[in-house]
Formats: C-alpha cells, structure tokens, sequence
C-alpha cells in the first residue's frame, strides 16, 4: 500500500496526509470536471442510479462498468420517462475521459446520500446543481 501510495521514503509525510491529500486533490479534480449535460439526461442518470451505490470495495473501473452498463440497459422506460435514448446516453457516458466519468458518477452519488441538501431544493435542476452537475 505504502508504493501504490507513492509515500515519502523518509517518513516526513504520514499515511493519513497522504490520504487527505489525495482525497482532497480527487474531489478537486471531479469538481473542476463534471461534465456539461442536458437536464433530461441527468434525470436519467439519476434514475438509473437509484440504489447503484453499494460497497466501495470493488475497484473503479467495474463500478463505473457497471454503472454504463445499467444505463444502456435501462431503455425503453427510461427512454420514454426522460425523453432520452440510453444506449445514446451510456456511450456518451462511457467516452467521457475518465475524470468526468467519476464526476457524473460522484453527482449522483451525493444525490442518493444528501437528501438533507436535496430538501433546501424544489426541482431537480436546483438540487442538481447543488451537488455539483453542470446543466446545459
């Protein structure tokens, strides 16, 4: 762990500033990088997200597959309900550089676990903001 880390041979930097500092440069980087996408596609994003977010044991790449996956199979209904086509909107998804993919995924995520921001909000475009998505 301490390589994957890359931690300082001589000690100065500790495990847990490592950490802070990486967490701290990851969310940084989602929030500088959330991608820009119609409110209909967002609703949808949402929509196949409910209830997506289990253990973060399993490693990023198969969450986010698994993520893509969901939201290509999720037509027609969501197709109808949101006015979007999914197959469309997961290879869209999945051709996002890596860090607006975890941005996406990061802003549904807070969406499903705040409810408490959720609720200083009446619409879905106001409490997509709040957590972080870009609305075109």
């Amino acid at each position: 762990m301490h390589e994957r880390l890359d931690l300082d041979p001589a000690g100065v930097e500790g495990m847990s500033a490592r950490l802070s500092h990486l967490i701290a440069v990851a969310l940084e980087g989602m929030r500088d990088n959330v991608p820009t996408l119609p409110l209909n596609e967002w609703q949808t994003l949402l929509d196949v997200s409910n209830g997506h977010y289990r253990s973060h044991n399993d490693p990023l790449p198969a969450q986010l597959e698994s993520w893509i996956f969901s939201i290509s199979e999720s037509g027609p209904e969501c197709d109808e309900k949101w006015g979007v086509d999914c197959r469309a909107l997961a290879r869209k998804i999945n051709g996002l550089p890596l860090i607006q993919k975890c941005a996406a995924y990061e802003v549904c995520r807070r969406f499903w676990v705040r409810k408490d921001v959720n609720d200083l909000h009446d619409s879905y475009a106001g409490m997509l903001t709040a957590h972080g998505a870009r609305i075109a």
